[in-house]
């Protein structure tokens, strides 16, 4: 066992149960990147790593093992990361497409380098096979010549180069620093791009990601900090604080949203828009899962809901009050409490969003902002909306809608009327 590793494995594994619980309450899933469930995703692996490197005894062949496991770990989080930065994983076959074309050849790479490979050719091959597969993939996805594809496609072949000199320099272990520094350069500068704004959330990150990248896989002597080696004399756990920046950058980043979306929502409050009446971007509901006439549960209802969030989704976002009639009368939502295992806010707000991931879709949740209101002694939830950045359906069965808001009413459009939207709306 390598007790030296324990610190580090009892932090992350922490952390990720923090994580995994606020994912769980549908905290983390209405952030504006889309991809919480592949943070989440990055922050197991590294878990992973760590688990790896902890039983690893240091000699022998599970030595050899362990840490072809260990890197591959390591490699496969920061390419995660990477994915679900990246403005063409719009989709979940997009975000496969991305880690395949990325990770598979990472990993080939890396434990040809472990096993002890010798053949100059098949480190060529993956190198060659790697960089065209993800050139062909990004030209095909953007299909326009933008400075950013440009960018990008000129980083990926320096890159490229790097690699085929440290294999012909008979240097191949090299090309492992190589990759993992590239791929979180990459992060970084995506994470950057994404934001353009000069908060302590995004610099933390980008900083993180940098560092990470220059002081792995394996500090000093093992990174890019090789040429530092003899005069860097520091506690190996310090090398892991890039990790601990990256990941207190993207809370800073989601609970900062959480706060914009907030103060939006104090600065046009529940009476005013009930005031204001039905219209575009305003719609009432009297409950979301009680039905009042019958006076019983009725599951049916939730999918008129769920019909005006897409359709709010799927143009320019909207308000939703639940607990209002039509005519601005306030219901409450008190029947809606008694059909819930937990009878309050929470357990309504968590009703909607499983019911928001299930139908729509996870990555879609985002979108969504719950906030509830006393109104007349009684509860009034408001779902504020924001626009998806995708086509958002919803589940009928087996039968995926597309709705879209139109005027006061929420309409389904057909499949030709569905094509041609959304290739005005989300082109390629």
């Amino acid at each position: 066992m390598n007790f030296n590793v324990l610190p580090n494995l009892i932090a992350f594994a922490i952390l990720v149960v923090v994580l995994r619980t606020l994912l769980f309450r549908a905290i983390l899933l209405r952030d504006t990147v889309g991809g919480s469930y592949l943070w989440l995703t990055g922050w197991f692996l590294v878990l992973v790593h760590f688990v790896v490197k902890f039983v690893d005894v240091g000699q022998g062949l599970w030595h050899r093992e362990a840490s072809a496991v260990s890197l591959d770990m390591l490699e496969l989080a920061s390419v995660t990361f990477l994915v679900s930065l990246s403005p063409l994983a719009t989709n979940r076959r997009r975000v496969l497409l991305l880690a395949a074309a990325i990770g598979i050849p990472t990993i080939v790479y890396t434990n040809a380098v472990v096993w002890g490979v010798s053949a100059h050719s098949f480190y060529y091959g993956v190198i060659a096979v790697a960089v065209l597969g993800a050139l062909s993939l990004v030209w095909n996805l953007y299909r326009a010549r933008t400075a950013y594809v440009v960018g990008l496609s000129i980083g990926c072949l320096g890159l490229a180069c790097a690699m085929v000199a440290a294999v012909a320099l008979a240097n191949p272990d090299l090309g492992i620093i190589l990759l993992l520094a590239g791929v979180n350069f990459i992060a970084a500068a995506l994470y950057w791009r994404r934001y353009r704004r000069a908060t302590a959330a995004a610099l933390t990150t980008v900083f993180g990601f940098v560092a990470w990248g220059v002081a792995s896989p394996a500090p000093p002597a093992g990174s890019l900090l090789a040429p530092f080696a003899f005069s860097v004399r520091l506690e190996s756990q310090v090398w892991e604080i890039p990790k601990y920046l990256v990941f207190a950058g993207m809370i800073l980043t989601l609970l900062s949203q959480q706060i914009e979306q907030l103060s939006a929502a104090v600065e046009a409050d529940v009476p005013a828009l009930i005031a204001q009446g039905e219209g575009d971007n305003l719609e009432f509901k009297s409950s979301f899962r009680w039905d009042l006439r019958e006076n019983k549960l009725n599951r049916a209802l939730e999918s008129v809901v769920l019909k005006t969030l897409a359709g709010y989704m799927n143009l320019d976002g909207g308000n939703l009050l639940i607990g209002v009639a039509d005519d601005g009368s306030v219901v409450g939502l008190e029947h809606d409490y008694k059909t819930l295992k937990k009878r309050d806010r929470d357990g309504f707000q968590q009703a909607l969003m499983t019911a928001v991931a299930t139908n729509l879709g996870g990555d879609v949740c985002y979108t969504v902002q719950v906030v509830f209101r006393l109104l007349e002694d009684r509860e009034v939830c408001r779902v504020i909306v924001s626009p998806a950045h995708r086509p958002v359906y919803l589940k009928d069965g087996d039968t995926p809608r597309f709705y879209l808001r139109m005027g006061v009413v929420t309409r389904e459009l057909n499949v030709q009327e569905a094509v041609n939207y959304i290739s005005v709306r989300w082109p390629k």
